[in-house]
């Protein structure tokens, strides 16, 4: 078998290895279903890191779970649940790790079309999940957003 090389300049070829030598598209439509699961799993990254960020601004003194009585009693009521809500947790942090891990090797693979799909796809999630709940019941306040905004665009300079 012929031995693949790591591209270092872009190309536009729809026969490429995409993380593994078994998803290898060889023909149009097998790249253009890719491309789709590649969008598909940046939108998944983005609801991920948004509903960590949720997490995150509610554990914070003063947002929405210290002042509404019933998510508070729904805090609670997980707490009193036992070890099961930390697991659900962590295998949600490992999952948008590896999801952002996945799409870093994905974008080294310097095809265009999965180039463009990745920045789309993560673009298109960012938008529609920073105007949602990120799968929360809808009682955030604008400020755990405003500073979830802020504490994003400060992790991302940082990052740089």
């Amino acid at each position: 078998p012929a031995r693949a090389s790591m591209a270092v300049s872009f190309e536009h070829s729809y026969d490429v290895i995409l993380l593994f030598s078994w998803w290898h598209p060889t023909e149009l439509p097998e790249y253009a279903g890719s491309l789709v699961l590649i969008y598909s799993a940046c939108l998944l990254q983005a609801w991920l890191q948004r509903r960590h960020s949720h997490r995150q601004a509610r554990a914070q003194p003063g947002g929405y779970e210290h002042s509404t009585p019933l998510v508070g009693w729904a805090a609670t009521a997980a707490s009193a649940a036992g070890w099961w809500p930390s697991v659900a947790v962590a295998v949600e942090e490992a999952l948008s790790i590896a999801f952002g891990f996945a799409l870093m090797l994905i974008l080294m693979t310097f095809n265009v079309g999965v180039f463009c799909t990745v920045v789309l796809g993560v673009l298109s999630g960012r938008h529609a999940f920073s105007r949602s709940g990120g799968g929360n019941s809808g009682n955030d306040s604008k400020a755990p957003v405003m500073q979830q905004r802020h504490d994003s665009h400060t992790s991302e300079l940082c990052d740089m």
